[in-house]
């Protein structure tokens, strides 16, 4: 499972790179498309949203893997007294559970806007597209968060 954490870790950060670059760029082309030509790239904007929206949720996956993600504090001390590798055990197994949970909720969400043909009015482009990168780094998390439980135990 960790050789899959890396393949999967290699291949987010050059999604994140890449995505970046072209979020960049795209709006790049649009400011400058309109103070220089009078015109921009109109779906320009949505672009930039949608590219954001993926990179924060693939970074998600990337910074839990460093453990640098956002904990709640209360739980460490709630389980002070435990030894060290049975509180990361719980620490990280709670983790999971509330990820896989959120994970399962957006997979309903992703279903439902598929169900309901729901398009970005300004691209056209179908939604679930888009809100598929909200499972996607709810699921990624809780791997790593599985795996860092069976690391530390």
């Amino acid at each position: 499972m960790i050789r899959l954490v890396n393949i999967l870790g290699a291949a987010e950060r050059a999604v994140i790179i890449g995505l970046s670059l072209a979020t960049l760029l795209i709006i790049f082309a649009d400011i400058v498309g309109r103070e220089l030509i009078g015109g921009g790239i109109y779906w320009a904007s949505r672009f930039g949203v949608y590219g954001f929206v993926f990179i924060a949720l693939l970074g998600l996956p990337l910074a839990t893997e460093r453990a640098l993600h956002i904990r709640p504090q209360v739980l460490a001390r709630v389980l002070a007294a435990l030894p060290e590798h049975v509180r990361m055990l719980l620490e990280h197994g709670i983790a999971a559970l509330i990820n896989g949970a959120l994970g399962g909720i957006c997979l309903l969400y992703v279903l439902s806007s598929v169900r309901l043909a729901e398009c970005d009015p300004v691209t056209g482009v179908p939604l679930w597209m888009v809100l598929l990168a909200l499972p996607y780094g709810f699921f990624s998390a809780t791997l790593r968060h599985l795996c860092l439980m069976d690391f530390q135990s």
